[in-house]
């Protein structure tokens, strides 16, 4: 039995077709609609051929590539910026990052080089700031190609806060900057986390804490284990202990033996484990599920279930431990965005917290409704692939591979009978029909 989780050690249908899927052809305007939205999917492009690989726009622009070399196409098909670069990014902010005979530089929309290729590698822009290397050292740099913060860190983090900027020395010490180059947070941490309820989670020689975004200490570093706050709670472990702490350093559940792990907080419950058997404590530290043996696997709570497995089958539970969906299903995943991925036979579709299939299980192949689909799954049947909506709908089905999705453009390729690859972008937008 195990649980779904991530410590940071030391350093841390019913669905009636009216039409048979086989009958379904890919059109240029297709509609998905459910109780709140039209999620319409519109061919932006379509068979366009000439090129190996085409990326998602942004901001009106993608990136292509053909033969190792890399431009750019604005919503016809047109090429803009010619097919010259090594390695072609995303625009951000106005400027995309590009390669050329081993050297990075960023470009406009026009592909005028706005900062010359002098580095060896870039972020991208945010907030009117990009980071780059120089000669081994990262700095900041504006729009103009100023630089901001001098070449002197080893290596940075975006991934903290709007504000703040991780970035690490020579001697791998771990602290965090604001855009002006100001040290917010010393470079005294072996490690740090993104920061997360206004906590970043560091780690000094082997013991662990929390410090708020002023670098003050909030949870002393005292720990051995600590993971990140949730639900307002956090997991701490010390001597072989655990513990739950809440924002203002006070004990929820005290230092215990009593179990060998505790998971993150979920719908108000935590997973508890000991000695092979799982249970559930609430935010008080009372036992709500007892610990027991009776799955094979067991997750965290999600939309009032968590997942269960035995002997491979697979079912969910509710919180006063009562079967909610029986074990049918040969696969399942935790439910995301209030669906869960379920197989059967081989054949895969989504059901919702009360055990009805909202989309059938007719599907070769299907991901989770995870957020970079925007509310959508990617589902294969027969061939083609394509994106469904929570209502199980079909938004786009194509005969051939959706390549990649991002900003609201899917973007899909299929071989040609001569081999050549052809591309066809699809705009996904939702409206709200309230």
């Amino acid at each position: 039995m195990k649980i779904k989780k991530l410590f940071i050690e030391f350093l841390i249908l019913p669905l009636c077709l009216s039409v048979l899927l086989s009958d379904i052809s890919c059109k240029n305007n297709i509609t998905a609609q459910n109780d709140t939205s039209r999620i319409k999917a519109t061919v932006l492009i379509e068979n366009l051929s000439g090129f190996d690989y085409i990326d998602s726009f942004s901001e009106g622009l993608a990136s292509v590539n053909k033969n190792d070399k890399s431009g750019y196409i604005d919503e016809t098909g047109k090429i803009v910026v010619p097919l010259i670069y090594d390695s072609a990014d995303s625009f951000s902010e106005g400027l995309a990052n590009v390669r050329k005979d081993g050297k990075c530089g960023f470009i406009d929309k026009t592909g005028n080089v706005v900062i010359p290729f002098i580095s060896s590698c870039n972020s991208y822009f945010s907030g009117g700031f990009a980071f780059v290397c120089k000669d081994g050292k990262f700095g900041l740099v504006d729009k103009t190609g100023e630089v901001v913060i001098p070449f002197i860190y080893a290596t940075f983090d975006y991934n903290v806060d709007e504000d703040l900027i991780g970035v690490c020395n020579n001697g791998s010490y771990w602290g965090c900057i604001d855009k002006k180059g100001n040290v917010v947070i010393p470079l005294i941490y072996n490690y740090y986390g993104s920061i997360k309820d206004g906590m970043i989670y560091v780690a000094k020689g082997d013991k662990c804490g929390c410090l708020n975004t002023k670098g003050n200490v909030i949870i002393p570093l005292i720990y051995d284990n600590i993971d990140e706050f949730s639900e307002g709670l956090v997991i701490v472990k010390k001597d072989g202990k655990w513990g739950v702490l809440d924002e203002t350093d006070n004990f929820v559940v005290p230092l215990t033996d009593d179990y060998n792990e505790i998971a993150n907080f979920h719908d108000g419950l935590a997973m508890i484990g000991k000695n092979g058997k799982y249970g559930f404590i609430d935010k008080t530290g009372k036992i709500v599920i007892p610990l027991t043996d009776n799955y094979d696997e067991i997750c965290n709570f999600n939309d009032g279930l968590a997942m269960i497995e035995k002997d491979d089958k697979y079912g969910f539970i509710d919180n006063k431990y009562n079967i909610a969906v029986p074990m049918v299903y040969d696969f399942a995943e935790d439910f995301t965005n209030g669906l869960a991925l379920v197989e059967k036979d081989g054949k895969y579709g989504f059901i919702d917290n009360k055990g009805n299939i909202v989309a059938p299980l007719i599907y070769d192949y299907a991901e989770g409704f995870y957020d970079y689909y925007d509310g959508m799954a990617k589902i294969s049947i027969n061939g083609e692939e394509g994106l469904i909506d929570k209502s199980g709908n079909i938004v786009v089905l194509f005969d051939g591979k959706l390549e990649c999705f991002r900003n609201g453009f899917a973007v899909f390729s299929k071989l040609t009978e001569n081999g050549d690859t052809q591309f066809t972008i699809y705009e996904i937008t939702t409206a709200n029909t309230k």
